[in-house]
């Protein structure tokens, strides 16, 4: 049965079945993203069949997808193949659905091939709603899950993987004609430029914060230009 709903209609949930998916082996995909720096993580990427909607069973190591009894399975294994490469304890978890996300993710984890189970039990886990998506939910998810009310996220407003679509979103008219390989191939290269990009030019963001800033001579290096430039007073 359909986990029914208990906040928002929100497209994500309800906006899977109108897709256009005859023929398709992938409507779309879903991305795990570090919601500070924006990187894409190892593993954290997934195809979706039907929005974020439909469920996975798991045989002799491959992934079949099944008739629908949960929502959430595209994301689940999404989520737990990138905490196979982390040992952090305390995870702040941002999803514009969260509020209905993780309700049985604790219970799907079990339905994991086991290399993929994660014991939740035995890390501190929050589940949040991104800023700008937040008023959408009811009030009481305006509450329990507020980036403002946590201890620990800074300033952090959740939104980062939302950024991130924009410059993947071009890829679409090509990716979708490509078989599978040359599809996830392409994907990959799109995730590591970004990331590249994102590592190389992140210092230029931080110079001017920095004490450095005060230093005429010292020089850092821009890769858009191929050469050092003084950093901005």
């Amino acid at each position: 049965m359909v986990q029914k709903s208990t906040c928002s209609n929100h497209n994500a949930v309800n906006m899977a079945d109108v897709k256009m998916k005859k023929g398709c082996d992938a409507t779309g995909v879903s991305m795990v993203v570090c919601a500070r720096h924006g990187m894409r993580l190892p593993n954290g990427v997934a195809d979706l069949q039907y929005g974020e909607r439909y469920a996975v069973s798991y045989t002799s190591g491959m992934v079949f997808f099944t008739e629908e009894n949960n929502r959430y399975t595209n994301m689940d294994y999404a989520f737990a193949s990138v905490l196979q490469h982390s040992d952090a304890n305390v995870l702040k978890v941002s999803y514009d659905i969260a509020c209905q996300w993780h309700k049985k993710l604790h219970q799907q984890m079990d339905n994991m091939p086991s290399l993929l189970q994660l014991n939740l039990c035995n890390r501190s886990v929050s589940f949040l709603v991104p800023k700008f998506h937040l008023p959408t939910h009811i009030t009481l998810c305006q509450w329990s899950f507020s980036f403002n009310w946590t201890k620990g996220v800074g300033r952090t407003d959740g939104e980062e993987p939302e950024r991130g679509w924009a410059n993947l979103n071009a890829a679409a008219s090509s990716t979708k004609d490509m078989g599978p390989g040359h599809r996830r191939d392409t994907l990959d290269d799109y995730m590591g430029d970004w990331n590249w990009k994102k590592l190389v030019r992140l210092g230029l963001f931080l110079l001017p914060l920095s004490p450095w800033r005060t230093y005429p001579s010292y020089r850092c290096f821009d890769p858009s230009k191929g050469k050092g430039s003084h950093p901005r007073a």
